[in-house]
């Protein structure tokens, strides 16, 4: 894997990925694979919350599996950020992998912790939140989102989840518009 942990060009880059939205997903993929992350897409398995995992192959390639259990680009963004989070701060020949068994959950390890403060300090840096966290209207976040080169979705999404309200900005998150943005066929995938 070339690095990615102490490229933080790269990283800002991928986060101004979600201001494209529809080709933001596709692209951030493509990008993570150029580093040498290998990106598997799978459905969820019945029964289960798993909305993603990372690992070490043998090889020390990582890979970064995602089960799009949320059909959001909000969701994408912040699993994928999640899991990349524990490539590169948590994986190595100890630990050569982490199931991300149910990222809803309020109560989580340190490990998950350190994963979800990095996908979200990440994807919306603490000046830009403190900023964001009092605001209500969409033309306020869209404003932010394309001062700081970040997806209207993200700002929105962590605004759902803070206030513990997935009516708000519904319109922002990119509800069920994921699996199309990434050329994946409904009728294909398990309900």
């Amino acid at each position: 894997m070339e690095s990615t942990g102490g490229d933080e060009p790269f990283l800002r880059w991928l986060v101004g990925l979600g201001c494209l939205n529809e080709n933001g997903p596709p692209r951030a993929i493509d990008a993570l694979r150029s580093k040498g992350i290998a990106i598997v897409i799978l459905p969820r398995l019945d029964h289960t919350h798993l909305d993603g995992a990372a690992l070490l192959m043998p090889n020390r390639r990582p890979v970064i599996a995602l089960t799009l259990r949320h059909n959001r680009w909000d969701n994408f963004r912040f699993v994928l950020f999640h899991e990349l989070g524990h490539v590169l701060k948590h994986l190595d020949g100890d630990r050569p992998a982490i199931y991300d068994t149910d990222l809803d959950s309020q109560r989580l390890g340190q490990v998950e912790q350190e994963a979800d403060a990095f996908a979200l300090d990440t994807l919306i840096p603490p000046e830009v939140w403190a900023r964001v966290r009092g605001l209500r209207f969409a033309n306020e976040l869209r404003r932010v989102a394309k001062d700081e080169k970040i997806g209207v979705s993200v700002l929105a999404g962590r605004l759902r989840r803070q206030a513990n309200d997935y009516r708000l900005h519904r319109t922002l998150v990119g509800h069920n518009r994921l699996r199309e943005s990434l050329g994946i066929d409904e009728t294909d995938w398990p309900k």
